[in-house]
């Protein structure tokens, strides 16, 4: 069954993307950190079956790098790769992005749970955290 109160945020300011497939995702953004515009949470819907995108703002020179910390409800969605996408640009030292790839396995929603962190600094905090709650129907 599908969260209601995940539902009733569908509301918020929604922007369209494509999956893997070519069909639209249906993406929301529900809140932003305070002061940088990054998205601490993030609501997507999908179709069964359908291969989804989630690409977190990053910089692989400074040492952090997007980890997920947890997949709540494993049968609605699945882990296919994780890569780093440099940026464009050609200026040495400049961010890019972390793409998570999923599928869309059955009707449902989940939590997938992401933090910004250095690797080796064990037991620091991580300098951000995004949550995206996944919608499949």
């Amino acid at each position: 069954m599908i969260n209601p109160g995940l539902l009733a945020a569908l509301c918020l300011t929604q922007s369209v993307g494509m999956s893997a497939s070519g069909s639209q995702i249906r993406f929301f953004a529900a809140a932003e950190a305070a002061g940088d515009g990054i998205p601490q949470t993030s609501i997507l819907v999908a179709e069964p079956g359908e291969i989804f995108t989630i690409r977190l703002e990053a910089n692989a020179t400074t040492g952090y790098q997007w980890a997920l910390k947890n997949i709540k409800a494993q049968d609605v969605c699945l882990l296919l790769s994780s890569e780093y996408e440099p940026s464009d640009s050609g200026l040495a030292g400049a961010g890019g992005f972390q793409v998570w790839t999923f599928a869309a396995l059955e009707r449902g929603d989940a939590t997938l749970e992401f933090e910004y962190l250095r690797p080796w600094e064990t037991g620091a905090e991580p300098a951000q955290k995004h949550t995206a709650c996944v919608v499949v129907w």
